[in-house]
């Protein structure tokens, strides 16, 4: 039970008790609140005065009864604050001999110097990899953080060798050193390294000045958290920039549509089928778009905002440099002689409009393929 709840509950139980003794004296004696309330304080507390009044035959039965109650309640609630004053002082004391029983247990385990977040973050891994681990941290409040995890652990200073035994460092498999001090570090890289010469050690570095001497020490390995972290952004940007020239290898097909709901699912539709799609909103943006492009393919819609599609073949057509870009119409008017219009132009093929934007994108692609079989 708490501290704070079992020192409650002790007063409590000694004001019930006041409380029973004043009423009991107010109703058996018909004493005032204030005679009842001293009678029943001296009796509970033994101090030997005399009685306020004359006791009645049922009144010295009741001041028996309430002499007895009174050393019963006074004994378990001195017991109670005594139990609570005494864990309260030595409760620090049985954590560290249950800290250092479990510690004793430890084998093969590693030993994480420094809870700050890469601490933090190692601990969570040896966790999750089902990995023993006990941590060394002189920061009581960070030390308040690791015991609310339940981690094993000891407040101290991991530059101490007596910590660093204490910790099981002589049959530890691994150590990591995680201060924010480079020397710091080293010196416990050194130590280590001396107290366990099997010991897999590897420490953070701040500066990378700091590398080689640590290296010297005893390391391993050295982790320098933002230099890591600049590695891992400059990779992230060249993965980036290589996608992007990959995806410039891509075939690219123009998309001449005036409607923006029809141009964004085309754009997506060409993209998972593995094109570079690549967006124009009218006619004569389409043939410039076209022209500097210089496609794979051009989708366009036959009706059209300053040129018509039937006009943008022509204009491609006529242009050099572009006469092996195919051309595909994509209309809802079915009539032969829109189709026929549109070869004449110069267009490679004439698609239906359908409510299946897929067939579109499939057309398209067998269009290509055939081209290329050619």
């Amino acid at each position: 039970m708490h501290y704070n709840r079992r020192v409650i509950l002790s007063f409590l139980l000694i004001a019930g008790a006041i409380a029973i003794g004043t009423f009991g004296y107010i109703i058996i004696e018909d004493y005032s609140f204030f005679e009842g309330f001293y009678m029943s304080v001296i009796t509970l507390t033994t101090v030997g005065f005399g009685e306020v009044k004359p006791l009645s035959g049922a009144g010295r039965g009741f001041t028996t009864f309430y002499i007895l109650l009174g050393f019963g309640s006074l004994a378990l609630a001195g017991r109670a604050i005594a139990e609570s004053l005494i864990e309260n002082v030595f409760s620090g004391q049985s954590e560290i001999k249950k800290m250092k029983k479990k510690i004793s247990l430890l084998k093969a385990h590693f030993i994480i110097c420094g809870f700050g977040r890469v601490g933090a973050a190692s601990a969570e891994h040896f966790i999750k990899d089902g990995a023993d681990f006990i941590v060394i941290e002189n920061d009581h409040e960070q030390c308040h953080a690791i015991r609310e995890k339940d981690y094993i652990f000891l407040e101290g200073d991991a530059t101490s060798e007596a910590i660093l035994l204490e910790a099981g460092i002589k049959s530890a498999k691994g150590l990591i050193a995680l201060l924010n001090s480079d020397p710091k570090n080293l010196f416990i890289v050194l130590s280590a390294r001396e107290l366990n010469p099997t010991l897999q050690i590897i420490s953070r570095v701040e500066d990378a000045s700091s590398e080689k001497k640590i290296l010297r020490a005893g390391a391993d390995r050295v982790i320098s958290p933002f230099a890591a972290a600049g590695r891992q952004i400059a990779g992230d940007i060249l993965a980036a920039t290589e996608k992007t020239a990959h995806r410039s290898e891509t075939k690219k097909v123009v998309i001449v549509d005036d409607n923006p709901v029809i141009l964004r699912l085309y754009t997506r539709l060409f993209q998972k089928a593995g094109f570079h799609p690549i967006t124009a909103i009218n006619g004569r943006e389409g043939v410039d778009t076209i022209i500097s492009e210089k496609p794979a393919a051009a989708v366009i819609d036959y009706m059209l905002p300053e040129l018509s599609g039937i006009e943008v073949c022509r204009h491609i057509r006529t242009t050099q440099g572009c006469r092996g870009i195919k051309l595909i119409i994509f209309t809802a008017d079915d009539q032969a002689k829109t189709k026929r219009r549109a070869i004449d132009a110069g267009a490679d093929a004439v698609i239906i409009k359908s409510p299946e934007a897929s067939e579109v994108i499939e057309a398209v692609v067998r269009i290509i393929k055939e081209d290329q079989i050619k």
